[in-house]
């Protein structure tokens, strides 16, 4: 049978219910109990679809340990320049 695997960003968890977007920006709200433990908002997954016949398919998550570190120190980089670029002032964040 078919096989696709994509990447997915957890972008929210609320009410039992994870919010996943997609690189191309879809997003997809699964029961959070499908997640692998200890996932968080701003972790990478993996996904897999398999097709399993007549209509039906078997996802899979797999926590992408280096899609979420890449990820975290990217922001990490953006928030030490923009900190760089601060000239300071009333509002202290």
């Amino acid at each position: 049978m078919a096989r696709t695997t994509e990447s997915w960003v957890v972008d929210s968890l609320e009410d039992d219910v994870a919010a996943l977007e997609g690189e191309d920006g879809r997003i997809l709200h699964v029961p959070a109990r499908w997640l692998p433990l200890g996932c968080r908002e701003g972790d990478w997954l993996r996904v897999s679809r398999e097709q399993t016949g007549r209509g039906k398919a078997t996802l899979t998550f797999a926590a992408d340990l280096e899609a979420t570190r890449r990820a975290r120190e990217r922001l990490r980089k953006q928030v030490e320049e923009l900190e760089a670029r601060d000239p300071g002032g009333d509002i202290t964040l």
